[in-house]
């Protein structure tokens, strides 16, 4: 099992500590849309880019260009990865990435929130 502790390690990475959040919540990695929903959110993070709703198309279609898939299937999977993640909790309520939903969130919706959970994470970690 690998170690995801971020206590000893001397620099902030990303990917890991993301990774380890996604695993506690409960999202499945043997899922496709757990590694472009990943991958979306460290592109965003990379290049410090804000994210809305309305940007969630260009970015399937920058996770489209580093995986090679098409930007319905990276939707739909993620859109899998999420409706399975909820339905798997079985609570009217829960808290992904510091923000409670109390009904299935669209896409968007959580991608926004672990990429805002990620920059804070960051900033603790400088600190």
């Amino acid at each position: 099992m690998l170690d995801f502790s971020i206590f000893h390690m001397n620099r902030f990475d990303p990917e890991i500590i993301l990774t380890k959040h996604m695993y506690e919540i409960g999202m499945s990695p043997h899922l496709d849309g757990f590694h472009y929903f990943r991958t979306g959110i460290l592109i965003c993070f990379q290049e410090n880019t804000a994210f809305t709703s309305r940007s969630i198309r260009p970015l399937y279609e920058k996770i489209a260009e580093r995986t090679g898939a098409k930007t319905a299937c990276i939707e739909r999977s993620v859109r899998n990865l999420i409706s399975r993640t909820w339905v798997c909790t079985q609570q009217e309520s829960v808290i992904w990435f510091g923000t409670e939903f109390t009904a299935r969130p669209a896409n968007s919706k959580v991608m926004a929130a672990a990429l805002t959970w990620l920059r804070t994470q960051k900033e603790a970690f400088t600190e």
